[in-house]
């Protein structure tokens, strides 16, 4: 019989990754930009890069999707069961993050209650380890208008009584886009509001916040937030002429370290 796979996304849930010793170096693995739908070989990307996690030789906690599971459909049954079959074929439990293309600005309600039902709340922590992974939608920090419009969508806040409630133990944040400004095409396209950003990165600073996981850029890159290295993965999704692939995490000794893996 096939493992049963737990599906666990963000609102304020609080869930037990399989119990490991405390203190003991895991892994985990990260996969994001999915855009199931928005390409003629998204799905069998999604079904290689499944086959390859399954195949791994070192145990995997748990599996961290970092949103854009589709592309602009969420609200259609059809793609979420789609998505969410194609998840349930990992055999480590998943935590999954809503990305722009999963949360519509103008289907907000439409795709908001989608997600919810589909995987869960829009705000979620689990421990792994001793160490807190805290996800998060961060929709609404990157429009203020938006944020006006939805008052009670708060990551921030929710944010920062997490912190307050993870005391001294470690912290690993993971939501879709970074704040950071976007370079690409040789300029520079707006990230957050520079006040939300700045509380962000403030809240960070200022807990025990030892790494930051995203995806959305379709790339792969390295930003430090202050102190708190952002990780930026590239995505399994073809655009751009990407090559797919995902990212192995390593845990140990209080550092987080990664491996690149590419899908043939």
């Amino acid at each position: 019989m096939r493992r049963s796979i737990l599906l666990v996304v963000c609102l304020g849930i609080a869930v037990a990754a399989p119990a490991l010793p405390a203190d003991e170096p895991f892994q985990f693995v990260q996969i994001t930009d999915l855009h199931v739908g928005g390409g003629t070989d998204h799905v069998q990307r999604v079904v290689s890069a499944i086959d390859a996690i399954n195949a791994l030789p070192m145990p995997v906690a748990f599996v961290l999707v970092t949103g854009d599971l589709v592309r602009d459909n969420l609200w259609d049954t059809n793609a979420v069961e789609r998505i969410t079959r194609l998840l349930g074929r990992l055999r480590a439990p998943v935590h999954v993050v809503p990305g722009n293309h999963d949360i519509l600005t103008d289907r907000w309600a439409e795709t908001t209650n989608a997600y919810v039902r589909a995987f869960g709340p829009l705000q979620a922590s689990f421990t792994c380890h001793g160490v807190v992974f805290l996800t998060l939608c961060d929709e609404t920090l990157r429009d203020t208008r938006l944020a006006a419009a939805h008052p009670d969508c708060d990551p921030l806040g929710w944010l920062e009584q997490q912190l307050q409630a993870a005391g001294d133990q470690p912290v690993i944040v993971a939501n879709h886009r970074p704040c950071q400004e976007d370079f690409h095409n040789n300029a520079f396209y707006p990230g957050w509001p520079k006040a939300v950003r700045q509380r962000w990165i403030d809240l960070l600073n200022r807990h025990r916040v030892r790494a930051e996981i995203t995806g959305h850029l379709h790339r792969d890159e390295l930003q430090w937030l202050g102190s708190v290295p952002l990780y930026v993965s590239a995505p399994l999704a073809g655009y751009y002429g990407r090559q797919g692939s995902f990212r192995i995490y390593s845990w140990s000794d209080g550092h987080l370290s990664y491996r690149t893996v590419y899908l043939d």
